[in-house]
């Protein structure tokens, strides 16, 4: 289940929420793409059709801290033990 203080800030961040553990946002690119008004670079470089692109997270409350990871993560140092 996520909790009310991040469903909020996910939803107005124009996340949907999908069932009680995933998000789910579609990338302003694909928006443009599917307007035919441009494309996102993974398009020109890697081939990713930008209209098939969106940000999901099939459990929004993922314990690991990737770094380049895009999901509301709290800002606390890491403990390496």
């Amino acid at each position: 289940m996520i909790p009310a203080e991040i469903r909020k800030a996910m939803v107005r961040q124009h996340y949907k929420i999908v069932g009680n553990h995933s998000t789910v946002k579609l990338c302003r690119w694909l928006k443009k793409s599917m307007r035919d008004e441009g494309f996102c670079y993974k398009q020109k470089f890697y081939g990713i059709r930008s209209h098939r692109c969106l940000q999901m997270a099939p459990w929004i409350l993922c314990p690991n801290r990737c770094l380049y990871c895009w999901r509301i993560i709290e800002k606390t140092p890491i403990k390496i033990e």
